[in-house]
């Protein structure tokens, strides 16, 4: 596939979306993290240092108001942010998205995602972005922060669902030599109870690992939505795949990242198109950018072979295909949020409906470690 002419490929994008037209709710709260809420604003109270975190991919969208809400009332605690799985994402706004929070005056660090062996991050226990070594760097900030003495902090980690967190926890536990790791898995919302551990000794921290929690009532908001639906932050079956798909062509259109056509070349992801007719297509005709969601979904299923059983082309499975590659890196490293000017006002905050304590509740108590 040659390059494509610098003229022609602005006549193309100028014919492509500005917006992208999405009208549904989702509404997504297990009953677990109805008890989850309500654990950790009782938690929070022995807490010295609340871990929030964030998706690189996402730094702004996968934000947890619920902690923000419930950190108002706690002016003496410490909220570190952690933008987690920070390879998959553009590096090159690493320096804005930091200054962004700073602005804020919020703390923010970023972490390396996790390899695909056994959930563990790859990095050595020494380097920089390696997860101890964050905490630690957590500690130190609050204890300037406060000009007070080192002593033992608690820090409790928290997040919204499928962001890292069992990974980043476990890659600690795995550097402090602890052999008990928290569950991984592909779903939202895996961890269901708050656990603790003492992960090191200079200085003193122990760690209380939370639940993913989601955004309680309804996500209205378009971009939000669909952003953590891509994530998989939030069940995948509240929307379709089509839906996603279209999104995500819709995000690397819009962001000039035409890296999916890649797909097409004859060294792309997934296995080769051996008929005779697609292949003269693909070397008689220059493939370009599109902003038609059907027509690249076709495309898709056509160069992988992705078909039904009435052998046309699955498009549902095409988009969990298309999806599949993003979350995997293999569109290249891409943010999906925008990130904020200086100038701009924004906030994570939303309110909060007060909770009934169901009588079963039971919540437990940290030990002290001090």
């Amino acid at each position: 596939m040659s390059k494509i002419n610098a003229s022609l490929l602005n006549n193309i994008k100028n014919t492509f979306r500005k917006e992208f037209d999405y009208h549904g709710k989702v509404n997504w709260f297990p009953p677990h993290m109805i008890k989850t809420r309500k654990l950790i604003s009782e938690t929070i109270k022995q807490i010295d240092v609340v871990i929030e975190l964030r998706d690189s991919r996402a730094p702004i969208s996968t934000a947890n108001p619920i902690l923000s809400e419930l950190l108002t009332n706690y002016p003496k605690k410490t909220k570190v942010i952690i933008f987690n799985k920070s390879d998959l994402a553009n590096s090159n706004l690493q320096k804005s998205i930091l200054d962004h929070f700073k602005s804020k005056d919020q703390y923010a660090l970023f972490s390396q995602t996790v390899s695909t062996n056994n959930n563990k991050i790859s990095l050595p226990n020494n380097h920089q972005n390696h997860p101890l070594k964050i905490i630690k760097k957590a500690v130190e900030f609050h204890n300037k922060k406060f000009n007070q003495p080192q002593q033992q902090q608690q820090q409790q980690q928290t997040s919204l669902p499928n962001v890292g967190k069992s990974s980043f926890i476990n890659s600690i536990r795995s550097a402090s030599n602890m052999s008990k790791s928290a569950k991984t898995g592909p779903l939202p919302g895996v961890t269901k109870e708050l656990t603790g551990f003492k992960c090191c000794d200079d200085p003193s921290i122990f760690i209380v690992d939370s639940p993913g929690i989601m955004i309680p009532g309804n996500l209205d908001y378009d971009e939000t939505t669909l952003t953590l639906a891509l994530l998989n932050c939030i069940s995948e079956r509240i929307v379709s795949q089509t839906t996603l798909a279209d999104f995500l062509l819709f995000k690397l259109n819009s962001s000039s990242n035409f890296k999916y056509l890649n797909l097409f070349k004859e060294n792309g992801e997934g296995n080769q198109n051996t008929d005779a007719d697609n292949n003269n297509n693909n070397n008689n005709q220059e493939i370009l950018p599109t902003d038609d969601i059907d027509q690249f979904l076709n495309m898709i299923a056509k160069r992988f072979k992705i078909y039904s059983s009435n052998n046309k082309p699955d498009l549902e499975m095409a988009s969990v295909f298309f999806i599949s590659q993003y979350r995997e890196g293999k569109l290249g490293n891409f943010t999906l949020d925008r990130i904020p000017l200086p100038s701009e006002k924004t906030t994570d905050i939303i309110p909060i409906e007060p909770l009934k304590q169901n009588k079963n509740d039971g919540l437990s108590t940290l030990p002290n470690h001090r």
